[in-house]
């Protein structure tokens, strides 16, 4: 009997062929077998790099921004000082926006009436850049990508008559109101 025979098992070839058929059978299972496992890792790796991404995370995220709006307001009380007492304008203050928000805002503007106690001044505001007298209103338009940025510099009180040398005494309250719209 030939040495690469096996009568028993039912089962003739070369033991290179068995060995070779067993390697093979050997590496497809083991390809397999670790290819869910290879999935599985690769998985776990994405999803382990999407939480663990924060910007990724809040720039899928979209949010309407916030409504930025400065309103500064400078006393110009220097100026006042040196105003000749005789003068129907009277410096009060410097106004600026600055608004970085979508839409239109507007702001109003009101004032009362000077007075020292005993005596009442009415006056109207003028705004030495607009070059008139200071609407009750002012209103503006605003994209939200970029600021805008209204100067509204050297805002005076114009007097129907001066004060004289008591000007100090006199008092006034001048207010702003800042409203936004979309």
């Amino acid at each position: 009997m030939p040495w690469n025979t096996y009568p028993s098992l039912g089962f003739h070839g070369s033991i290179y062929g068995l060995r070779k058929s067993v390697r093979m059978e050997k590496l497809f299972c083991t390809t397999c077998s670790s290819l869910p496992r290879k999935k599985l890792l690769w998985v776990v790796f994405f999803l382990a790099s999407l939480c663990s991404f924060q910007p990724l995370s809040s720039a899928i995220i979209l949010e309407s921004s916030r409504p930025e709006v400065t309103l500064l307001v400078t006393d110009r009380a220097l100026e006042r000082s040196n105003t000749p007492t005789t003068s129907l304008k009277i410096p009060l203050c410097t106004l600026a926006i600055s608004a970085k928000h979508q839409g239109e805002g507007r702001l109003l503007i009101s004032h009362t009436s000077l007075s020292n106690g005993v005596e009442i001044v009415p006056y109207e505001l003028f705004c030495d850049t607009l070059g008139k007298d200071l609407p009750d209103s002012l209103s503006y338009v605003c994209r939200s990508d970029m600021y805008l940025t209204i100067p509204l510099t050297k805002i005076c009180a114009q007097l129907n008559k001066s004060l004289g040398k008591e000007r100090d005494s006199y008092s006034s309250y001048v207010s702003f109101n800042l409203v936004l719209e979309k």
